[in-house]
């Protein structure tokens, strides 16, 4: 709609002609969000003089409106789609052209900024909740795609390959009428489709996980366990001293980096939790390059937890091996 209101005035050493203010029908405290005017000497070559219109826009205002009531959210914490490892710095090369193959595709991407592990490239990932780690062919566009929340890993061509419809989303879906949004049902009709359920708990429920730790499921258990060291924290919603464990554990997860820190909701993955014949939970488990080191059931307070840590980091590698093949040979 549009009003003329001779009572507007606005920049009377700067504006020359007509000036204007916008506001958004429902949302009129917020004050003009889009106001310019004419200038009749815009611009000047010293022989000729331009006229011109120009407007600005106060995004900030608009962000803050959205954000506040509701009308906006972000699908993730970041925008990135994809990370490109880099399996070491002599083949960065690969990464590049694979990152330059998606992006040239509109998919939003990044390469790993170092050649480190990859246990801990899809950590840095998972940690800024980027869902898709990719993994560069020899050569060429082609490599391997892994889904981080899934553990689903296939080969892929970054010239072809595009990520599940709305993985990577980003839109807010458009509001369906005109006119004030602040009341509940109207935030809950436009908010955006998030594409990571919160923290480890697919149902919402229970204890809400940062990105500091890993989704264990059946699916990419045994590639997690294979490498450094990692401990697997069994939980679930309804249990009380997970949700008192589970501070403690997030916080060992962002000062160990060298650690890989898993969680394993017991209700959504019963097959993982009695394939380790797990009664009781809390239950924490311990691997080092492959090897089951530690089980114990029982939430343990941060200087036990702390030390564990330390005794898997200390441990004598090589009598565990030892002692590992031994054990498998009594088992048959």
């Amino acid at each position: 709609m549009i009003v003329a209101d001779l009572s507007i005035a606005r920049g009377l050493d700067y504006y020359t002609g007509t000036v204007f203010e916008s506001f958004v029908a429902g949302h009129e405290s917020l004050g003009s969000i889009c106001s310019g005017g004419r200038y009749d000497r815009l611009a000047s070559d010293n022989r000729h003089t331009y006229p011109g219109v120009g407007l600005s826009i106060g995004l900030s205002r608009l962000v803050s409106r959205l954000v506040s009531a509701g009308m906006a959210a972000p699908s993730r914490a970041v925008p990135t789609c994809v990370l490109v490892s880099v399996a070491d710095e002599e083949h960065r090369s690969h990464s590049d052209a694979a990152a330059r193959a998606l992006r040239a595709r509109g998919i939003s991407c990044e390469v790993a900024p170092s050649a480190a592990k990859f246990g801990k490239q899809i950590r840095y990932a998972d940690r800024r909740g980027i869902p898709f780690i990719w993994f560069p062919g020899e050569e060429g566009t082609g490599g391997e795609v892994k889904d981080i929340r899934s553990g689903d890993q296939s080969a892929a061509d970054a010239a072809t390959w595009r990520p599940p419809p709305r993985t990577c989303a980003r839109a807010c879906s458009p509001p369906r009428r005109a006119g004030r949004t602040d009341g509940p049902s109207d935030r809950r009709r436009m908010s955006c489709l998030t594409s990571r359920p919160r923290g480890n708990d697919p149902r919402g429920r229970g204890v809400p996980a940062t990105m500091a730790t890993l989704t264990l499921t059946t699916e990419n258990h045994d590639k997690t366990v294979e490498d450094g060291i990692v401990l697997i924290d069994f939980w679930a919603g309804w249990c009380v001293p997970c949700q008192r464990f589970a501070p403690i554990y997030e916080e060992a997860s962002e000062t160990h980096e060298d650690v890989t820190f898993a969680k394993v909701d017991t209700e959504d993955q019963q097959d993982l939790a009695m394939r380790y014949g797990v009664t009781s939970i809390p239950t924490l488990v311990a691997y080092r390059e492959g090897i089951p080191v530690f089980s114990q059931a029982g939430a343990l307070p941060q200087s036990a937890l702390e030390d564990l840590i330390g005794q898997v980091k200390n441990l004598d590698m090589d009598e565990v091996r030892k002692a590992y093949a031994e054990a498998q040979q009594k088992q048959g």
